[in-house]
């Protein structure tokens, strides 16, 4: 069975070129200007500056691995990532997925699964989150559906937030908390065995 991962990026233990890899994926597809539409952090230096460790930031890569076939970069469809944490207590979440998992059947579901994961590593161990909050562009639908699906309440919108080239966009703003998660692990592990490989299970080609 194809399998999804969610891997904890760590320099020294990923390839020299990880950085790059995604970086340039993300350009070829327009996503950098989805995802920094301030128009900051658009070099692949700014990005890798980005994710130094001494900016206190965790990056975790998504893989989607074939069945049968090892592991490498060109299996990296998507990352997450946590700014401003604050160990015990809070951080805000980030997410980009590759245009080509979206094009995968059950995206939602294996997309979901990924965030699953991350939200599982934010509330465990040394993070041990409270809470996690996460704003996205309120005319990205899919992302809003899928933070939903994963039990993220929506605190509402703010029109004209920022402004990228002439327009101007709002954004949504959400949080879970840890006990809101595992309430919603449970209410999964509840379901039949088919709603839950229709909601959330690794991909199939």
């Amino acid at each position: 069975m194809d399998s999804i991962k969610v891997l904890q990026y760590v320099e020294g233990s990923w390839p020299q070129e990880t950085l790059a890899h995604l970086w340039f994926e993300m350009m070829k597809e327009g996503t950098t200007e989805l995802v920094w539409a301030t128009g900051k952090r658009q070099s692949l230096n700014d990005f890798i500056r980005f994710f130094d460790p001494i900016m206190g930031r965790a990056l975790f890569i998504v893989l989607y691995t074939p069945e049968e076939e090892e592991t490498n970069l060109s299996h990296i469809v998507g990352a997450m990532w946590l700014s401003e944490i604050e160990v015990g207590v809070k951080a805000w979440a980030h997410f980009v997925f590759l245009k080509r998992f979206w094009s995968k059947g059950g995206v939602r579901g294996g997309a979901a699964f990924a965030l699953r994961k991350g939200s599982e590593i934010a509330f465990s161990p040394p993070l041990d989150l409270q809470v996690v909050m996460g704003r996205i562009n309120e005319a990205n639908c899919f992302a809003r559906e899928l933070v939903k699906r994963i039990g993220m309440t929506e605190l509402g919108c703010v029109p004209n937030f920022y402004r990228h080239g002439e327009q101007t966009y709002g954004v949504a703003f959400y949080f879970i908390t840890r006990e809101q998660f595992l309430r919603e692990q449970q209410n999964v592990s509840g379901r039949s065995e088919s709603d839950i490989q229709s909601w959330e299970s690794p991909l199939h080609r």
